[in-house]
This record gives C-alpha cells, sequence and structure tokens, in this order.
C-alpha cells in the first residue's frame, strides 16, 4: 500500500486534537488576528473572492432579516474593513457555518501555520482506530 496516497486528510476536532483546541485556540486567534490578515492581504485574488462570498451572504442576510448591516463594497479600505470584521464576528458570535466564513478563518490559519504562529496538538484517541 505504501505509496499509493500522497496525502491523509483528517478531522481534528475529537480526531487528532482535543474537541477544545478548536474554541479555545483557533477562533479566539482568528479574532486576534482578523484585522491584521485583512489588511495585510487585502488585495489578494484568494481573499478577494472570499470577500465575494461574505457579501453574497450579508445580502441574503439581510434580505432574510438576520441582519441590518451591510459588509461594504465600494467604501474606503478601512471602513469596507471594518464591516468586514463586524460581519465575520457577528457570525463567529451566532455559531454561523457558512462557506465564507470557514474559508476565511481558513486561510488565517493556514498563514498562521505557515507562519509558525499557530501549533497544531497531536493526540491519539483511544477511540481511533489506525490500521
Amino acid at each position: 500500500m505504501s505509496g499509493q496516497y500522497r496525502a491523509v486528510l483528517l478531522d481534528i476536532e475529537g480526531t487528532t486534537t482535543s474537541i477544545s483546541f478548536v474554541k479555545d485556540v483557533l477562533f479566539p486567534f482568528v479574532r486576534q488576528q482578523l484585522r491584521e490578515y485583512l489588511s495585510s492581504n487585502w488585495d489578494s485574488p484568494e481573499l478577494n473572492d472570499v470577500l465575494d462570498g461574505l457579501r453574497l451572504q450579508n445580502e441574503t442576510d439581510i434580505k432574510d432579516g438576520e441582519t441590518k448591516e451591510t459588509v461594504l463594497r465600494n467604501g474606503t479600505k478601512e471602513a469596507e474593513i471594518e464591516s468586514v470584521i463586524s460581519n465575520v464576528l457577528w457570525q463567529m458570535d451566532n455559531d454561523r457555518k457558512t462557506g465564507s466564513l470557514k474559508r476565511l478563518q481558513g486561510l488565517i490559519y493556514r498563514h498562521a501555520y505557515a507562519q509558525g504562529l499557530l501549533k497544531g496538538q497531536y493526540v491519539c484517541f483511544e477511540n481511533l482506530k489506525i490500521q
């Protein structure tokens, strides 16, 4: 079987890492790093794709009466960043699982792991069967 696989994808929560790692480490990290990440990567195509998704979700949320705040599209960079931060924190506070929120969190995590700002935990739980 050796050599047949290039990667193994694992869900970290409760598999390789305690569930509390996400709640106690990863989510607070996003809150702390959100402004810096947005400011530093504002012009990247990857982030802009995520921002487009956040704006589309925001339009739906406004139509559905979920929120009244708008994620700005044509303001100053600073005003747009503030509106994105407000929306992301609102989504996190409401434990939303929207695709664009998860993608943004993933971008922040990827950057942090690559820079050594975050380090994972590895715990092999007894109920995990490794074959």
